[in-house]
């Protein structure tokens, strides 16, 4: 691990080089070396922090998660993107001060610094929060908040949860064109390498279709559905992998599913996806 100085830090106490890596260029670097990129899911900084210190590649901040850690309620679209915006720069920015804290240590109890590399942050972006306005504004937000990456789903508004019934869908073209403008707003802002994900809930939603258009738009294509199976997609081609279980998300090697790694691997409901 290559360490450098930071004028935050007393001279002679130095931080993981990675600290001055923009975000979506160490995710895509660790997508691009790594077989899987193992990210659980989180809805409050103290919970990234955990997730750091055990060494985990990448933090979820998931929808889910956050309007029960947020509100005490089910994922039924209730917060905003401004809320959940919000939430995720706190996480960011926490996850940078954590690494200064760990880095000097405790000198005084002979406590040793410990070097922690800053996970690039995934966030949840629902179904853009409104139309493509919105979806432009929410892209604006989470890219100034540090966000890496963020994944939109093809619901019609108000949304609820993969793991609800009752689901629909809106159509192929409104869902790439709201893809296409979190693409052209990410590159207004200077961030070519942010990644953006696809989800369809079009498995198990009523009268759902994919749509391939859709997985050509976006950096990752990602489906929810009840006990399916992850499509993972490489070099242009596909293969089928079993899907894991719903704890937290797990990046890798052009797929993505919601857990964190263990010996299970029975198919159950879960979001999955995979890379373009």
């Amino acid at each position: 691990m290559e360490l450098v100085s930071t004028p935050l830090l007393p001279e002679g106490y130095k931080v993981p080089a990675s600290r001055n890596e923009d975000p979506s260029r160490r995710l895509r670097r660790l997508l691009a070396s790594k077989p899987y990129v193992f990210g659980p899911g989180v809805y409050d900084p103290l919970g990234a922090e955990l997730v750091m210190y055990h060494g985990f590649d990448a933090v979820y901040f998931s929808g889910y998660s956050f309007a029960i850690g947020h509100l005490g309620t089910t994922d039924m679209d209730l917060y905003s993107s401004v809320e959940i915006a919000d939430g995720a720069r706190r996480t960011v920015s926490a996850l940078r001060k954590f690494q200064l804290t760990m880095a000097i240590g405790d000198p005084e109890k002979g406590v040793a610094p410990i070097h922690l590399e800053i996970p690039p942050v995934v966030v949840d972006m629902d179904a853009g929060y409104g139309n493509l306005f919105n979806v432009q504004r929410t892209v604006d937000l989470y890219v100034r908040a540090g966000v890496a990456a963020a994944h939109l789903e093809d619901q019609v508004m108000p949304k609820r949860c993969g793991h609800i019934a009752g689901k629909a869908l809106i159509s192929a073209s409104e869902f790439v064109g709201k893809l296409k403008m979190m693409r052209s707003a990410a590159d207004d802002l200077g961030h070519k390498d942010f990644v953006i994900i696809a989800r369809t809930d079009g498995i198990s939603a009523t009268d759902g279709r994919q749509s391939s258009s859709v997985a050509r738009s976006a950096s990752a294509f990602r489906t929810r559905a009840s006990r399916s199976t992850i499509r993972h997609r490489s070099n242009g081609s596909t293969r089928r992998i079993p899907s894991p279980g719903t704890s937290s998300a797990s990046w890798g090697s052009g797929s993505y599913s919601s857990r964190s790694p263990c010996s299970t691997r029975r198919v159950t409901e879960c979001p999955s996806c995979y890379v373009a």
